[in-house]
């Protein structure tokens, strides 16, 4: 099981004014709790190809509350 922060409160207040760049430049960070057991490429989902959003497989795809039917 991945290990997950158990307050992400903390680790956002640890992080405030911190930025995600890729080539020197700001980069689209996405967020979501359910995907149905594997991600997407960005392209397939809202059409410009980015290298660092890639489809991968969910690792919590087991979890109860993430049921897809």
């Amino acid at each position: 099981m991945i290990n997950r922060h158990h307050n992400p409160l903390a680790a956002v207040h640890k992080t405030v004014g911190q930025v995600l760049t890729y080539n020197n430049k700001i980069f689209l960070s996405a967020f979501h709790t359910c995907d149905g057991e594997h991600t997407e490429n960005v392209e397939d989902a809202w059409g410009n190809k980015l290298p660092y959003l890639r489809a991968v497989p969910d690792f919590d795809q087991n979890i109860k509350y993430c049921n897809w039917v």
